[in-house]
């Protein structure tokens, strides 16, 4: 897998040793196979991702983000493939069960039923093993700036 790194600025923390961090959509986009799906929106030109913050920056920091991206082929098999199955051998279980007197109809609704319930799974799946590996999440791994210091310093003067 290979590695993504970016930087952007601290936007709040979340309280379990995690960052909000804003970074440029254009930057952190160009090479991810997930199409934004895995950053929260901030207008055409920013996002918003939750890294770790092990080395403890503050809000306003510039700092430098890290990590690991996921392959396209896999992303795709993924999204594209497993849905595709599901939908092909719901639809081949149906028409062959014949349950609501048609097998056209039959095929229809298992075919359906088959693909929703992939697409269930596939959400599932990424919550219980991707979204929990620790080595996929992304980290701050350097603080660029300490423009939070030097703000604090300038209200107290």
């Amino acid at each position: 897998m290979a590695i993504q790194t970016e930087q952007g600025m601290v936007l709040e923390h979340t309280g379990d040793g995690q960052a909000k961090i804003k970074v440029s959509r254009r930057a952190a986009c160009r090479m991810c196979s997930l199409n934004e799906s895995c950053c929260e929106p901030m207008g055409h030109e920013n996002m918003v991702l939750v890294a770790r913050n092990d080395p403890g920056a503050r809000v306003g920091q510039e700092v430098q983000v890290e990590f690991e991206a996921v392959s396209r082929g896999k992303a795709m098999g993924v999204l594209y493939m497993i849905p595709l199955a599901a939908l092909l051998i719901g639809a081949i279980l149906g028409y062959n069960l014949e349950l609501f007197g048609s097998r056209d109809a039959s095929a229809a609704l298992f075919g359906l039923a088959f693909l929703v319930a992939s697409f269930f799974g596939i959400s599932f799946y990424n919550k219980a093993t991707w979204a929990r590996e620790a080595r996929l999440q992304p980290r701050i791994v350097r603080i660029l700036s300490s423009r939070a210091m030097k703000t604090s310093e300038t209200e107290r003067e």
